[in-house]
């Protein structure tokens, strides 16, 4: 889209793969414009409960980078796959080096009454685009906020990729007040 609004255009639309995903959410480009990170909601895949107890929408998301514009060339999950009733990823980012992505994941079986009942974890996952084609090299998780926080939303990084700041619940401030805290990271990119 132009900034003056003309040239919309959907860039998911008629788009196969992504593991037949059915929506997506909070897209990011990367650094040099050539990939996007988003979240995908994956069908039929019993979602977790919502925040209020309700059912949950039978939905999962997952973590996808693809090719930039043309999402069809190459796709690849970044988070675990989802598995039934256990599964949520949400709010991707990019580091500023474009090796990693930061993302809130929660891969345990989701209870009643929802967050903060299944902990979410936050996820750094190291990718790799040599050869073109994104892969996973390996995927940390942490409980940054030392408890059963609900919820983890990566915000921001600092420009050389050391520290890495998110929202979270704990026991201070349960979900949904989020305090914003960071991480500093060990390998300081």
């Amino acid at each position: 889209i132009r900034p003056d609004g003309t040239n919309d255009q959907c860039l998911t639309c008629g788009i196969s793969g992504f593991g037949g995903g059915i929506a997506f959410h909070n897209a990011k480009l990367s650094p040099d414009g050539n990939w996007i990170l988003m979240q995908v909601t994956v069908p039929s895949s019993g979602g977790c409960a919502s925040v209020d107890g309700n059912p949950g929408s039978g939905n999962n998301q997952e973590i996808w980078v693809a090719s930039y514009p043309n999402l069809s060339a190459a796709q690849t999950r970044v988070s675990p796959a989802c598995l039934p009733n256990a599964c949520q990823n949400l709010i991707p980012i990019w580091n500023p080096q474009r090796t990693e992505a930061a993302y809130g994941t929660r891969q345990a079986l989701c209870q009643n009454p929802g967050p903060p009942a299944c902990a979410m974890h936050l996820a750094i996952t190291n990718l790799d685009f040599s050869g073109g084609i994104p892969s996973v090299v390996s995927s940390k998780y942490g409980d940054v906020n030392g408890a059963d926080p609900g919820i983890v939303e990566p915000w921001s990084w600092k420009p050389d990729g050391s520290v890495l700041w998110f929202s979270g619940g704990d026991g201070v401030h349960p979900y949904p007040s989020l305090s914003v805290d960071a991480i500093r990271l060990s390998s300081g990119a």
